[in-house]
Order: structure tokens, then sequence, then C-alpha cells
């Protein structure tokens, strides 16, 4: 059930993240949980890893945790309340999808466990645990030294801990 259906998955989460990023927010709400039930269907485990990494990436740009590299969407009046509503639950909503993936990511170490530290550390922040902020933010900064990911290392130098 590969081949096809990864790249169904994969335009069914680009399609979400297109709508979010025209402003179309209800749509693009709508779309992740099509995605979510696709990829719970029968996705290869690396898909599945990066797909809920990408997901939890966006609620952290959504949340202002992470930079957004698109320009800000034009919101039409109706998608105020739902944009509004997004803003205010997509620190939970990327904490959870972290934890999901932890649940299912077979790796431990790595580029995408420095991406987990990450986003978990930029949330471990801005709950105010800077103890735990600090040792998966360092984790993170490690690994992307190490492998010159410079993009990853601009998140960590854009929001100073």
């Amino acid at each position: 059930m590969h081949g096809d259906w990864s790249v169904a998955i994969i335009a069914s989460f680009f399609a979400a993240v297109l709508r979010l990023a025209r402003g179309e927010v209800r749509a693009g709400l709508a779309q992740l949980p099509r995605t979510d039930e696709m990829v719970n269907k029968g996705a290869e485990r690396g898909l599945v890893q990066h797909f809920l990494i990408k997901k939890a990436e966006i609620f952290m740009t959504v949340a202002g945790l992470f930079p957004n590299p698109l320009p800000e969407a034009r919101l039409p009046l109706a998608e105020f309340p739902t944009a509004i509503g997004l803003r205010l639950t997509a620190r939970k909503r990327a904490k959870a999808t972290y934890a999901d993936l932890r649940t299912r990511i077979s790796v431990t170490e790595g580029f995408h466990m420095a991406r987990i530290q990450l986003g978990e550390g930029r949330i471990a922040l801005a709950e105010r645990r800077r103890s735990e902020a600090d040792q998966l933010l360092t984790r993170a900064e490690t690994v992307f030294r190490a492998q010159g990911v410079q993009h990853f290392l601009d998140i960590l130098d854009t929001f100073p801990r």
C-alpha cells in the first residue's frame, strides 16, 4: 500500500499547508485530520515520522515559536475565529504531536530527534521550564552543528534562550 499511497499522503498534507498559507484556516485544519487518517491507515515509518515532525512544526510556527518562512496571509473576516482558536491552541497541538511522535519514533538520536528536541525545547522555554529547555536545545544544537544544518541553527538564533 505504499508507493501511490505515500504520494497521496504527501499531497493531502501539502493541500492542508497550502490552505493554511493562503489564509483558508478552516479548510486547512479540516484537511489535517484527513491526512492523519491516511497516515494511520498505513504509511511507511519514515513518512509517518516526517509527517508528524512537519505537522508539529506548522503548529510551532502558528504559535510563534518558529519563524514563519512565508508572507502572512490576508485572512478573510470569516476565518478570524478559527485563526484565533488555532493560535491559542497551536502550542498544545504541537506538544501533543511531538508526544505522539515520541511513541512512534524508532531512532532516539540524529537529525529527526534533534528536530523533535528543538520543538520540545522551544515549548519548554515558552512554559518557563528553563532547565529542560536548555538540555533539549543544547542536544539539538549539537546535532545541527555536527551536520551543518544552518536552517535549524538559524531558528535557534532567531529565538534566543
